[in-house]
């Protein structure tokens, strides 16, 4: 018996089928690496945005350690200057021994939590300054 006329046209339509299949499977392939590649994009920009989030924290962190710092300076330098209208000539040695106040008060705020022993020092530094200018005070009246 003779094949069918329609045997030739029926094969290339089943060629042109498998090709069409095998053309989605590799674009279903090549989505499902863009579809990768976006979630790593896209836990890379959420990364970016934490990050950045914690650079502005650090630096609103950063400002108010420096504007306490010029307040300390400020403070500082006019107890400073009102011991020296009320004793007259402060020898420089004590001046300079009080103008290290702010720097102590700064090493005791950003001593770190864990180091208790460094936090004493500090404190104790800061402390023997604000005690020496509260007895000047005190003499001078």
């Amino acid at each position: 018996m003779a094949a069918p006329l329609a045997d030739p046209y029926v094969a290339d339509l089943e060629r042109e089928n498998e090709a069409l299949i095998e053309a989605l499977r590799e674009a279903l392939s090549r989505e499902a690496v863009v579809e990768g590649e976006r979630d790593q994009l896209a836990t890379y920009a959420r990364s970016l945005e934490v990050d950045l989030a914690w650079s502005d924290h650090q630096q609103e962190t950063l400002a108010q350690q420096l504007r306490t710092e010029r307040q300390l300076h400020h403070r500082t330098h006019t107890h400073a200057a009102r011991l020296t209208d009320l004793l007259g000539d402060t020898p420089p040695a004590v001046t300079d021994f009080l103008d290290e106040r702010p720097q102590f008060i700064t090493a005791l705020k950003n001593c770190p939590a864990e180091s208790l022993a460094d936090y004493h020092r500090w404190q104790g530094h800061a402390e023997a300054r604000r005690q020496l200018a509260e007895r000047l005070a005190r003499a001078s009246r």
